[in-house]
């Protein structure tokens, strides 16, 4: 008796790992999308809070030049320490 071999339909004979690779690619821009949206969130931050401090600093100043303006320097230092910052 002769044994029939018959091959699964839809295989070609192909290695069936090829398709893995198309996973990786995807997981590996899945990754470096979500690094890059990380740091340019993280830049943002960074960037409002410069802005922010430059302009309360404005403020302050502004402030202290109307009040006190033979001794500007005293006063904004003193009014950013009251506040919780640091003296420049």
């Amino acid at each position: 008796m002769h044994a029939q071999q018959t091959e699964p339909l839809g295989h070609d004979g192909g290695c069936a790992c090829s398709s893995h690779g198309s996973s990786w690619g995807l997981w590996g821009a899945l990754l470096v999308g979500t690094i890059v949206a990380a740091v340019i969130g993280t830049w943002l931050v960074w960037f409002s809070f410069v802005i922010q401090r430059q302009h309360n600093e404005a403020d302050i100043r502004a402030a202290c030049q109307r009040v006190m303006p033979e001794t500007v320097d005293r006063c904004v230092d003193t009014v950013v320490i009251q506040r919780g910052g640091m003296r420049r």
